[in-house]
Protein backbone atom coordinates (compact mmCIF):
# COMPACT_ATOMS: atom_id res chain seq x y z
CA UNK A 1 0.00 0.00 0.00
CA UNK A 2 1.29 3.12 -0.93
CA UNK A 3 0.95 6.26 1.06
CA UNK A 4 2.28 9.55 -0.02
CA UNK A 5 5.03 10.81 2.81
CA UNK A 6 4.92 14.55 3.88
CA UNK A 7 8.25 15.42 5.57
CA UNK A 8 5.82 16.72 8.58
CA UNK A 9 3.73 13.78 9.25
CA UNK A 10 4.19 11.11 11.56
CA UNK A 11 7.17 8.97 10.15
CA UNK A 12 5.85 5.86 12.37
CA UNK A 13 2.37 6.55 11.48
CA UNK A 14 2.85 6.09 7.75
CA UNK A 15 4.82 2.93 8.57
CA UNK A 16 2.57 0.94 9.74
CA UNK A 17 -0.12 1.79 7.90
CA UNK A 18 1.68 1.01 4.83
CA UNK A 19 1.85 -2.19 6.60
CA UNK A 20 -1.62 -2.70 7.29
CA UNK A 21 -3.63 -4.54 5.06
CA UNK A 22 -6.16 -3.16 3.33
CA UNK A 23 -9.26 -5.45 4.88
CA UNK A 24 -8.01 -4.55 8.13
CA UNK A 25 -8.07 -0.84 7.87
CA UNK A 26 -11.74 -1.39 6.45
CA UNK A 27 -12.70 -3.49 9.18
CA UNK A 28 -11.48 -1.17 11.79
CA UNK A 29 -12.36 1.91 9.65
CA UNK A 30 -8.89 2.86 10.22
CA UNK A 31 -7.89 5.60 7.59
CA UNK A 32 -4.26 7.30 8.38
CA UNK A 33 -5.17 11.13 8.67
CA UNK A 34 -2.63 13.50 6.43
CA UNK A 35 -0.69 16.25 7.85
CA UNK A 36 -2.52 18.83 6.11
CA UNK A 37 -6.07 18.40 7.90
CA UNK A 38 -4.17 17.45 11.19
CA UNK A 39 -2.77 20.78 11.13
CA UNK A 40 -6.04 22.81 9.96
CA UNK A 41 -7.71 21.55 13.19
CA UNK A 42 -5.02 22.03 15.43
CA UNK A 43 -4.30 25.79 13.75
CA UNK A 44 -8.19 26.64 14.75
CA UNK A 45 -8.23 24.99 17.85
CA UNK A 46 -7.52 26.71 21.31
CA UNK A 47 -5.74 25.16 24.14
CA UNK A 48 -5.93 26.27 27.52
CA UNK A 49 -3.43 25.56 30.29
CA UNK A 50 -5.09 22.86 31.88
CA UNK A 51 -7.71 21.55 29.08
CA UNK A 52 -7.45 17.76 29.19
CA UNK A 53 -7.04 16.63 25.11
CA UNK A 54 -8.52 13.01 24.11
CA UNK A 55 -7.84 11.67 20.65
CA UNK A 56 -10.65 9.21 20.99
CA UNK A 57 -9.05 6.83 17.71
CA UNK A 58 -5.35 7.92 18.21
CA UNK A 59 -3.72 5.59 16.10
CA UNK A 60 -0.02 6.78 16.14
CA UNK A 61 -0.50 9.76 17.84
CA UNK A 62 -0.12 12.14 14.70
CA UNK A 63 -2.92 14.46 16.13
CA UNK A 64 -1.36 14.45 19.89
CA UNK A 65 1.90 15.48 18.60
CA UNK A 66 0.93 18.85 17.35
CA UNK A 67 -1.49 18.93 20.18
CA UNK A 68 1.60 19.05 22.27
CA UNK A 69 3.54 21.11 20.02
CA UNK A 70 0.91 23.70 19.97
CA UNK A 71 0.78 23.70 23.91
CA UNK A 72 4.22 23.72 24.25
CA UNK A 73 4.61 27.10 22.01
CA UNK A 74 2.83 28.60 25.22
CA UNK A 75 3.54 26.27 28.30
CA UNK A 76 7.29 24.98 29.44
CA UNK A 77 7.26 22.34 31.52
CA UNK A 78 6.97 19.49 29.16
CA UNK A 79 5.73 16.84 31.65
CA UNK A 80 2.66 19.42 32.77
CA UNK A 81 1.78 19.24 29.21
CA UNK A 82 2.02 15.30 28.62
CA UNK A 83 -0.01 14.54 31.84
CA UNK A 84 -3.56 16.26 30.47
CA UNK A 85 -2.69 14.52 26.80
CA UNK A 86 -4.55 11.52 26.35
CA UNK A 87 -4.94 8.95 23.46
CA UNK A 88 -7.23 5.80 23.11
CA UNK A 89 -6.84 2.59 20.31
CA UNK A 90 -8.12 -0.65 20.06
CA UNK A 91 -4.81 -1.42 18.21
CA UNK A 92 -2.10 -2.61 20.67
CA UNK A 93 1.00 -1.76 18.08
CA UNK A 94 -0.68 1.90 17.18
CA UNK A 95 -0.94 2.77 21.20
CA UNK A 96 3.03 1.82 21.56
CA UNK A 97 3.89 4.17 18.06
CA UNK A 98 1.99 6.93 19.83
CA UNK A 99 3.90 6.36 23.19
CA UNK A 100 7.17 6.10 21.34
CA UNK A 101 5.93 9.39 19.11
CA UNK A 102 5.37 11.32 22.27
CA UNK A 103 8.23 10.26 24.23
CA UNK A 104 10.75 11.40 21.69
CA UNK A 105 9.65 14.90 21.36
CA UNK A 106 11.29 16.24 24.75
CA UNK A 107 14.19 14.08 26.30
CA UNK A 108 12.72 15.68 30.02
CA UNK A 109 9.01 13.72 29.27
CA UNK A 110 9.01 11.09 31.27
CA UNK A 111 7.49 7.74 29.84
CA UNK A 112 5.09 7.11 32.93
CA UNK A 113 3.36 10.47 32.20
CA UNK A 114 2.07 9.08 28.94
CA UNK A 115 -1.90 8.67 28.90
CA UNK A 116 -2.09 6.72 25.70
CA UNK A 117 -4.21 3.33 25.95
CA UNK A 118 -5.22 0.56 24.49
CA UNK A 119 -9.32 0.85 24.97
CA UNK A 120 -12.07 1.08 22.84
CA UNK A 121 -13.15 5.05 23.61
CA UNK A 122 -16.97 3.42 23.84
CA UNK A 123 -16.08 2.07 27.06
CA UNK A 124 -15.00 5.26 28.92
CA UNK A 125 -17.44 6.70 31.04
CA UNK A 126 -15.43 8.51 34.53
CA UNK A 127 -13.27 10.39 32.84
CA UNK A 128 -14.11 14.72 31.54
CA UNK A 129 -12.38 16.35 28.97
CA UNK A 130 -12.26 19.74 27.27
CA UNK A 131 -11.36 19.03 24.05
CA UNK A 132 -12.30 15.85 21.65
CA UNK A 133 -9.85 15.68 18.24
CA UNK A 134 -8.74 13.30 15.94
CA UNK A 135 -10.70 11.22 12.90
CA UNK A 136 -13.03 8.55 14.50
CA UNK A 137 -13.69 4.88 12.61
CA UNK A 138 -15.94 5.35 9.87
CA UNK A 139 -17.90 2.27 8.45
CA UNK A 140 -16.27 0.04 10.95
CA UNK A 141 -18.05 -3.08 10.86
CA UNK A 142 -19.58 -4.47 14.00
CA UNK A 143 -19.49 -7.98 15.18
CA UNK A 144 -23.32 -9.32 16.37
CA UNK A 145 -22.30 -9.03 19.92
CA UNK A 146 -20.56 -5.49 19.40
CA UNK A 147 -23.79 -4.65 17.80
CA UNK A 148 -26.19 -5.98 20.74
CA UNK A 149 -23.65 -3.64 23.25
CA UNK A 150 -24.59 -0.44 21.16
CA UNK A 151 -27.70 -0.83 20.69
CA UNK A 152 -28.21 -1.09 24.65
CA UNK A 153 -25.56 1.40 24.61
CA UNK A 154 -27.34 3.93 22.34
CA UNK A 155 -30.71 2.41 21.74
CA UNK A 156 -32.41 1.46 18.35
CA UNK A 157 -31.77 5.16 16.59
CA UNK A 158 -27.93 5.48 16.94
CA UNK A 159 -26.98 1.62 17.25
CA UNK A 160 -27.33 1.37 13.52
CA UNK A 161 -26.06 4.56 12.57
CA UNK A 162 -22.17 4.91 11.51
CA UNK A 163 -19.47 4.18 13.49
CA UNK A 164 -18.31 8.13 13.17
CA UNK A 165 -21.95 8.56 14.80
CA UNK A 166 -21.29 6.50 18.03
CA UNK A 167 -18.09 8.43 18.76
CA UNK A 168 -19.59 11.86 17.96
CA UNK A 169 -22.50 10.74 20.69
CA UNK A 170 -19.83 9.35 23.14
CA UNK A 171 -17.60 12.32 22.81
CA UNK A 172 -20.46 14.91 23.99
CA UNK A 173 -21.26 11.97 26.67
CA UNK A 174 -17.64 13.13 28.27
CA UNK A 175 -17.08 16.68 27.05
CA UNK A 176 -17.41 18.86 30.00
CA UNK A 177 -19.52 22.41 29.58
CA UNK A 178 -18.30 25.00 26.41
CA UNK A 179 -16.14 21.61 25.78
CA UNK A 180 -14.83 21.66 21.80
CA UNK A 181 -15.65 18.40 19.64
CA UNK A 182 -12.94 18.74 16.90
CA UNK A 183 -13.42 15.82 14.06
CA UNK A 184 -12.34 14.83 10.74
CA UNK A 185 -15.48 13.17 9.10
CA UNK A 186 -16.64 11.54 5.48
CA UNK A 187 -18.39 14.32 3.98
CA UNK A 188 -21.72 12.12 3.85
CA UNK A 189 -22.26 14.11 7.17
CA UNK A 190 -23.29 16.67 5.61
CA UNK A 191 -26.66 15.54 3.46
CA UNK A 192 -26.81 11.77 2.94
CA UNK A 193 -30.55 10.89 4.66
CA UNK A 194 -28.85 7.55 6.56
CA UNK A 195 -27.24 10.48 8.77
CA UNK A 196 -30.25 12.58 9.13
CA UNK A 197 -30.52 11.89 13.32
CA UNK A 198 -27.01 12.74 13.77
CA UNK A 199 -27.43 15.83 12.02
CA UNK A 200 -30.08 16.37 14.32
CA UNK A 201 -28.04 15.91 17.15
CA UNK A 202 -25.64 18.02 16.42
CA UNK A 203 -27.88 20.96 15.77
CA UNK A 204 -28.62 21.03 19.89
CA UNK A 205 -24.52 22.66 20.27
CA UNK A 206 -22.91 25.36 18.65
CA UNK A 207 -21.66 24.61 15.43
CA UNK A 208 -18.47 27.22 14.69
CA UNK A 209 -16.64 25.45 11.48
CA UNK A 210 -17.33 23.18 8.66
CA UNK A 211 -14.94 22.85 5.65
CA UNK A 212 -14.79 20.27 2.98
CA UNK A 213 -11.31 19.08 1.98
CA UNK A 214 -11.98 17.18 -0.88
CA UNK A 215 -10.72 13.57 -1.49
CA UNK A 216 -8.02 12.87 1.18
CA UNK A 217 -7.87 9.15 1.67
CA UNK A 218 -6.85 7.08 -1.47
CA UNK A 219 -9.09 3.62 -0.01
CA UNK A 220 -12.12 5.87 -0.06
CA UNK A 221 -13.41 7.84 -3.01
CA UNK A 222 -16.00 10.03 -0.49
CA UNK A 223 -14.19 13.78 -0.08
CA UNK A 224 -13.49 14.52 3.64
CA UNK A 225 -14.70 17.24 5.64
CA UNK A 226 -13.50 18.96 9.20
CA UNK A 227 -16.10 20.13 11.56
CA UNK A 228 -16.07 21.91 15.05
CA UNK A 229 -18.73 22.24 17.25
CA UNK A 230 -18.59 23.37 20.67
CA UNK A 231 -21.13 21.82 23.57
CA UNK A 232 -22.96 25.19 24.52
CA UNK A 233 -26.24 26.60 22.95
CA UNK A 234 -26.45 27.14 19.49
CA UNK A 235 -25.27 30.93 18.83
CA UNK A 236 -26.04 30.79 15.30
CA UNK A 237 -22.20 31.91 13.79
CA UNK A 238 -20.26 29.29 12.04
CA UNK A 239 -17.29 29.45 9.45
CA UNK A 240 -18.79 26.99 6.11
CA UNK A 241 -15.86 26.80 3.59
CA UNK A 242 -14.27 29.84 5.11
CA UNK A 243 -17.29 31.63 4.82
CA UNK A 244 -19.67 33.31 7.51
CA UNK A 245 -23.00 31.51 7.53
CA UNK A 246 -25.85 30.82 9.58
CA UNK A 247 -26.46 27.32 11.80
CA UNK A 248 -29.81 27.44 11.35
CA UNK A 249 -30.05 27.07 7.73
CA UNK A 250 -29.55 23.39 8.77
CA UNK A 251 -32.79 23.19 10.74
CA UNK A 252 -35.09 24.43 7.52
CA UNK A 253 -33.23 22.30 5.76
CA UNK A 254 -34.29 19.06 4.28
CA UNK A 255 -33.16 16.21 6.45
CA UNK A 256 -31.23 18.53 8.55
CA UNK A 257 -29.20 18.70 5.55
CA UNK A 258 -25.46 20.72 6.43
CA UNK A 259 -25.42 22.46 3.08
CA UNK A 260 -25.80 26.43 2.07
CA UNK A 261 -26.04 26.77 -1.65
CA UNK A 262 -24.94 30.16 -3.03
CA UNK A 263 -27.61 32.52 -3.60
CA UNK A 264 -27.25 32.33 -7.71
CA UNK A 265 -27.24 28.62 -7.05
CA UNK A 266 -30.52 29.05 -5.38
CA UNK A 267 -32.19 31.18 -8.11
CA UNK A 268 -31.43 28.55 -10.68
CA UNK A 269 -32.79 25.66 -8.87
CA UNK A 270 -35.66 27.78 -8.05
CA UNK A 271 -36.10 28.02 -11.90
CA UNK A 272 -35.80 24.27 -12.02
CA UNK A 273 -38.50 23.80 -9.67
CA UNK A 274 -40.85 25.51 -11.06
CA UNK A 275 -41.24 24.55 -15.19
CA UNK A 276 -43.34 21.54 -16.05
CA UNK A 277 -41.31 18.45 -15.78
CA UNK A 278 -41.67 14.65 -15.12
CA UNK A 279 -39.63 12.08 -13.31
CA UNK A 280 -38.20 8.57 -14.12
CA UNK A 281 -39.81 7.63 -11.33
CA UNK A 282 -42.81 5.30 -13.35
CA UNK A 283 -43.65 1.50 -13.45
CA UNK A 284 -42.51 1.36 -17.17
CA UNK A 285 -39.00 2.58 -15.84
CA UNK A 286 -37.09 -0.69 -14.16
CA UNK A 287 -33.31 0.49 -12.72
CA UNK A 288 -30.87 -2.25 -12.65
CA UNK A 289 -27.48 -2.84 -11.33
CA UNK A 290 -24.78 -4.05 -13.20
CA UNK A 291 -23.25 -7.30 -12.66
CA UNK A 292 -21.04 -8.53 -9.73
CA UNK A 293 -19.13 -11.67 -10.82
CA UNK A 294 -18.22 -12.55 -7.55
CA UNK A 295 -14.93 -14.00 -9.08
CA UNK A 296 -13.27 -11.33 -11.33
CA UNK A 297 -10.40 -13.65 -12.31
CA UNK A 298 -12.71 -16.70 -13.84
CA UNK A 299 -15.39 -14.25 -15.35
CA UNK A 300 -13.60 -11.02 -16.42
CA UNK A 301 -10.30 -11.47 -19.63
CA UNK A 302 -8.55 -9.14 -21.03
CA UNK A 303 -9.08 -10.21 -24.82
CA UNK A 304 -12.37 -12.43 -26.86
CA UNK A 305 -12.01 -15.80 -25.46
CA UNK A 306 -14.59 -18.32 -26.77
CA UNK A 307 -17.71 -18.04 -24.90
CA UNK A 308 -16.91 -14.44 -23.77
CA UNK A 309 -18.77 -11.80 -24.12
CA UNK A 310 -17.44 -7.72 -24.34
CA UNK A 311 -18.84 -6.57 -20.86
CA UNK A 312 -19.42 -2.53 -20.52
CA UNK A 313 -17.61 -1.15 -17.05
CA UNK A 314 -18.42 2.77 -16.05
CA UNK A 315 -15.05 3.73 -16.68
CA UNK A 316 -15.89 2.95 -20.58
CA UNK A 317 -19.13 5.20 -20.65
CA UNK A 318 -19.06 9.01 -22.09
CA UNK A 319 -21.86 11.54 -21.97
CA UNK A 320 -24.30 11.00 -24.49
CA UNK A 321 -22.84 7.84 -26.63
CA UNK A 322 -20.44 5.20 -25.35
CA UNK A 323 -17.16 4.58 -27.92
CA UNK A 324 -17.76 0.74 -28.14
CA UNK A 325 -14.05 0.22 -30.12
CA UNK A 326 -12.31 1.58 -26.32
CA UNK A 327 -14.18 -1.32 -24.85
CA UNK A 328 -11.60 -3.79 -24.05
CA UNK A 329 -12.67 -6.33 -21.29
CA UNK A 330 -14.53 -9.78 -21.54
CA UNK A 331 -17.05 -11.12 -19.56
CA UNK A 332 -18.20 -15.40 -19.28
CA UNK A 333 -22.25 -14.71 -18.60
CA UNK A 334 -23.14 -17.85 -16.64
CA UNK A 335 -25.68 -16.03 -15.04
CA UNK A 336 -26.71 -18.92 -12.68
CA UNK A 337 -23.41 -18.79 -10.72
CA UNK A 338 -22.76 -15.12 -10.89
CA UNK A 339 -22.77 -12.93 -7.20
CA UNK A 340 -25.15 -10.30 -8.18
CA UNK A 341 -27.26 -10.23 -11.73
CA UNK A 342 -30.18 -8.59 -13.17
CA UNK A 343 -32.50 -9.89 -14.97
CA UNK A 344 -30.63 -10.62 -18.90
CA UNK A 345 -33.86 -8.96 -20.39
CA UNK A 346 -32.64 -5.43 -18.75
CA UNK A 347 -29.33 -5.87 -20.59
CA UNK A 348 -30.27 -6.77 -23.45
CA UNK A 349 -33.01 -4.10 -23.85
CA UNK A 350 -31.75 -1.89 -26.56
CA UNK A 351 -33.74 1.06 -24.99
CA UNK A 352 -31.84 1.88 -22.53
CA UNK A 353 -29.47 4.47 -20.46
CA UNK A 354 -26.57 3.03 -18.70
CA UNK A 355 -24.07 5.80 -16.35
CA UNK A 356 -21.44 5.47 -14.05
CA UNK A 357 -22.69 4.63 -10.85
CA UNK A 358 -19.47 6.12 -9.02
CA UNK A 359 -17.90 9.37 -9.91
CA UNK A 360 -17.92 13.53 -9.39
CA UNK A 361 -19.29 13.89 -12.86
CA UNK A 362 -22.84 12.76 -14.02
CA UNK A 363 -22.25 10.62 -17.35
CA UNK A 364 -25.26 8.75 -18.86
CA UNK A 365 -25.02 7.45 -22.44
CA UNK A 366 -27.93 6.32 -24.60
CA UNK A 367 -26.92 2.25 -24.96
CA UNK A 368 -28.53 0.26 -27.84
CA UNK A 369 -26.34 -2.68 -28.52
CA UNK A 370 -28.09 -4.70 -25.79
CA UNK A 371 -24.70 -5.38 -23.77
CA UNK A 372 -23.69 -6.35 -20.52
CA UNK A 373 -22.28 -4.14 -17.77
CA UNK A 374 -20.47 -4.53 -14.77
CA UNK A 375 -21.32 -2.66 -10.84
CA UNK A 376 -19.65 0.45 -12.18
CA UNK A 377 -22.43 0.69 -14.87
CA UNK A 378 -25.59 0.48 -13.95
CA UNK A 379 -28.69 1.15 -15.95
CA UNK A 380 -31.97 2.97 -16.50
CA UNK A 381 -34.73 0.65 -18.88
CA UNK A 382 -38.03 2.09 -20.73
CA UNK A 383 -40.23 -0.75 -21.31
CA UNK A 384 -42.15 1.57 -23.77
CA UNK A 385 -41.78 3.52 -26.80
CA UNK A 386 -43.31 6.82 -25.00
CA UNK A 387 -39.41 8.36 -23.70
CA UNK A 388 -37.43 9.77 -26.16
CA UNK A 389 -34.42 8.34 -24.04
CA UNK A 390 -31.76 10.31 -26.31
CA UNK A 391 -33.47 13.42 -24.48
CA UNK A 392 -33.59 12.30 -21.23
CA UNK A 393 -30.14 11.00 -21.56
CA UNK A 394 -29.07 14.73 -22.58
CA UNK A 395 -30.98 16.43 -19.88
CA UNK A 396 -29.20 14.29 -16.95
CA UNK A 397 -25.99 15.13 -18.36
CA UNK A 398 -26.38 18.66 -18.57
CA UNK A 399 -24.68 21.02 -16.33
CA UNK A 400 -28.40 22.26 -14.88
CA UNK A 401 -28.61 18.46 -13.03
CA UNK A 402 -25.45 18.30 -12.23
CA UNK A 403 -26.21 21.59 -10.04
CA UNK A 404 -29.17 20.25 -8.63
CA UNK A 405 -27.20 16.69 -8.02
CA UNK A 406 -23.92 18.35 -5.84
CA UNK A 407 -26.56 20.73 -3.84
CA UNK A 408 -29.12 18.61 -3.21
CA UNK A 409 -27.02 15.47 -2.27
CA UNK A 410 -23.11 15.99 -2.77
CA UNK A 411 -22.01 13.00 -3.16
CA UNK A 412 -20.08 10.64 -5.45
CA UNK A 413 -22.16 7.71 -5.43
CA UNK A 414 -25.27 7.88 -7.92
CA UNK A 415 -28.19 6.57 -6.32
CA UNK A 416 -31.71 5.02 -8.17
CA UNK A 417 -33.69 7.37 -5.44
CA UNK A 418 -31.07 10.66 -6.87
CA UNK A 419 -32.19 9.71 -10.61
CA UNK A 420 -35.77 9.47 -9.69
CA UNK A 421 -35.58 13.17 -8.23
CA UNK A 422 -34.02 14.97 -11.09
CA UNK A 423 -36.34 17.26 -13.02
CA UNK A 424 -37.01 16.20 -16.52
CA UNK A 425 -38.66 19.25 -18.86
CA UNK A 426 -41.92 18.97 -20.15
CA UNK A 427 -40.73 20.88 -23.61
CA UNK A 428 -42.55 21.34 -26.64
CA UNK A 429 -41.59 17.91 -29.03
CA UNK A 430 -39.81 19.85 -32.03
CA UNK A 431 -37.10 20.93 -28.69
CA UNK A 432 -37.13 18.10 -27.44
CA UNK A 433 -36.15 16.03 -30.97
CA UNK A 434 -33.54 18.88 -31.71
CA UNK A 435 -32.03 18.04 -28.44
CA UNK A 436 -32.33 14.30 -29.30
CA UNK A 437 -30.65 14.73 -32.72
CA UNK A 438 -27.61 16.64 -31.19
CA UNK A 439 -27.19 13.86 -28.61
CA UNK A 440 -27.27 10.81 -30.85
CA UNK A 441 -24.87 12.66 -33.17
CA UNK A 442 -22.51 13.82 -29.96
CA UNK A 443 -19.39 12.22 -30.24
CA UNK A 444 -18.32 10.57 -26.98
CA UNK A 445 -16.78 12.73 -24.41
CA UNK A 446 -16.53 13.55 -20.67
CA UNK A 447 -17.35 17.48 -21.73
CA UNK A 448 -20.24 19.08 -22.24
CA UNK A 449 -21.67 19.42 -25.67
CA UNK A 450 -22.28 23.05 -25.80
CA UNK A 451 -25.16 23.03 -28.10
CA UNK A 452 -27.33 20.87 -26.27
CA UNK A 453 -26.31 23.21 -23.37
CA UNK A 454 -27.59 26.20 -24.80
CA UNK A 455 -30.94 24.62 -25.60
CA UNK A 456 -31.08 23.54 -22.02
CA UNK A 457 -30.62 27.28 -21.09
CA UNK A 458 -33.60 28.48 -22.65
CA UNK A 459 -35.96 25.83 -21.57
CA UNK A 460 -35.09 27.17 -18.02
CA UNK A 461 -34.85 30.73 -19.10
CA UNK A 462 -31.54 31.40 -17.35
CA UNK A 463 -29.99 34.69 -17.32
CA UNK A 464 -26.34 35.33 -18.85
CA UNK A 465 -25.17 35.61 -15.56
CA UNK A 466 -26.42 31.96 -14.41
CA UNK A 467 -25.39 30.87 -17.40
CA UNK A 468 -21.83 31.90 -16.52
CA UNK A 469 -21.95 30.56 -13.35
CA UNK A 470 -23.13 27.04 -14.85
CA UNK A 471 -20.24 26.88 -17.13
CA UNK A 472 -17.38 28.22 -15.01
CA UNK A 473 -18.72 25.76 -12.20
CA UNK A 474 -19.04 22.55 -14.38
CA UNK A 475 -16.23 22.66 -16.89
Amino acid sequence: IKIKYNSKDDFLGCLYMSLLSVGKKDTNGIFYTPYSLVSEIIEKTEFNYNDKVLDPGCGSGNFLIQVYKKIKSTKTDPNDIIKNIYGYDIDEIAVILAKINLYVLDDKILYKNIKIKQKDFLNENNKRFNVIIGNPPWGKKYTKNEKNILKEKFGDEFSKEDSFSQFIIHSFSLLKKDGILFFVLPSSILNIKTHKNIRKFLLQYSISYIKNFGRHFKEIVTDVIVIKVNKKKPDKKLLYNDKPEDQDVFSNNPNYNFLIPSNISLDILGKIKKIKSFNLKNSSITYALGIVTGNNKKYIKDKKIKEYEPVILGKKISKYNINYDTINKYILFDKDNLQQVANENLYRNKNKIIYRFIGNKLTFAVEKNKMLSLNSANIIVFKNNDYDIYYICAILNSRITQLYFEEKYNTNKLLKSHIESFYIPKCNKDIQKKISMLCDNAEPSLNYNENIENIIYSIFNLTKKEIKYLKDRFK
